[in-house]
């Protein structure tokens, strides 16, 4: 028996990727889309569509809702100006967001994905294919946290695909590479 059910997402293709349970049994969705007007709320981290409009170029949403999957609590984007894609989320005990995707963002030789001061690796180490990401942002998505690449050498593909954070707060991801990671 299906309990609830509901539509989320805008005009164009919208992808669920990966969901996880609150503390207080709230929904987090998180996955990627090419609608402009995909439902972003007040006081989210980026209301924004940051895709450039083509096939693909698609921006990584986040959206929060109750438990009855009847209100959208919070919601946003997160992401650069070309593919931008998720593929996992995670939520920790203290309600912090994690996020793991990766991007094709690059305008020239520099990304336009956020990356947060102090960050792992504040590299695009892509020339000609998408790098990993890892992304943090606060309960409500008002704040990106923290924000770094996840990457190897140029021309190889980085797709996080798995994402876990223990009760010590330690992050864990498993990636699928073609090379060793830095």
């Amino acid at each position: 028996n299906v309990l609830v059910s509901t539509f989320l997402g805008g005009n164009k293709r919208d992808a669920v990727c990966s969901l996880s349970m609150g503390p207080g049994e709230e929904v987090y969705v998180a996955g990627f889309t090419e609608s402009r007007n995909y439902p972003i709320t007040e006081g989210a981290y980026d209301r924004t569509y940051n895709g450039a409009g083509g096939y693909q170029d698609d921006d990584i949403f986040v959206s929060k809702l109750d438990k009855y999957l009847s209100v959208l609590m919070a919601s946003t984007f997160l992401g650069g100006s070309y593919t931008d894609r998720c593929a996992a989320i995670v939520i920790d005990k203290q309600k912090n967001v994690f996020v793991a995707g990766r991007t094709c963002s690059d305008v020239g030789a520099v990304s336009d994905f956020p990356i947060t001061p102090g960050a792992f690796d504040k590299d695009f180490d892509q020339s000609i294919s998408s790098d990993g990401t890892l992304s943090k942002l606060n309960g409500d998505l008002s704040k990106l946290l923290a924000s770094t690449f996840l990457g190897g050498s140029q021309g190889k593909e980085d797709r996080p695909h798995a994402l876990a954070v223990d009760a010590k707060g330690i992050v864990y991801i498993a990636d699928r590479a073609n090379h060793r990671i830095r």
